[in-house]
């Protein structure tokens, strides 16, 4: 995403680098599969009847998944430039597990 401290109209950028926007690891995402994990290993929860197609398929489309885009299209490169402000921006998206290996439900 763009910063948007900075101001810029994406229209004025011009991409500097053909490197992707560095990825950040949000507090959001962080929190939300910490959340589930501990759900998750509790072996009195709930969540251990259910069938294991559905556990992995729960873990896979809502706590791991990146969501989509709406109102803004993600930058494809890390530094641009701004011929209007005369300054270097760099971009941020943000990271998003995209496998089960660490948890149980792996098997």
């Amino acid at each position: 995403m763009i910063p948007t401290k900075s101001c810029s109209l994406s229209k004025n950028l011009i991409p500097l680098t053909d490197k992707a926007p560095r990825a950040v690891l949000t507090w959001n995402m962080h929190e939300k599969i910490r959340r589930n994990k501990e759900i998750w290993d509790d072996p009195d929860s709930i969540v251990h009847r259910l069938p294991k197609h559905y556990q992995r398929r729960y873990w896979k489309n809502f706590v791991l998944s990146k969501p989509a885009p709406v109102h803004y299209t993600p930058p494809e490169f890390r530094y641009y430039w701004d011929n209007k402000r005369n300054v270097q921006l760099e971009t941020e998206v943000s990271f998003y597990v995209n496998s089960l290996e660490w948890c149980s439900l792996a098997a």
